[in-house]
């Protein structure tokens, strides 16, 4: 588990998720869109109903950012691990 997660409030759990999403988060996360974010530590996401795309994200740049009332999913840049957000 990465420093990140350890030194965050939130309870996070490791997970995988589908192949679609997968590519969903990697193509938004790998776009235009992350030069805005030079210093992200991670991505913060939450999924459609369907469970195979992104309805709304955000790059993360602090670990007080990581809130698992808003988001229901965080990707750490260091580590490439996915953690779903446990209330």
């Amino acid at each position: 588990m990465s420093e990140i997660i350890e030194r965050t409030q939130t309870i996070l759990k490791e997970t995988s998720i589908n192949k679609t999403l997968l590519q969903d988060v990697y193509n938004t996360v790998a776009s235009i869109y992350r030069m805005n974010a030079p210093y992200a530590i991670g991505y913060l996401f939450t999924v459609t109903k369907n469970g195979k795309e992104i309805h709304t994200g955000m790059y993360c740049n602090f670990t007080d950012e990581i809130d698992a009332d808003r988001w229901s999913y965080f990707l750490d840049f260091k580590t490439r691990e996915f953690f779903k957000l446990e209330k």
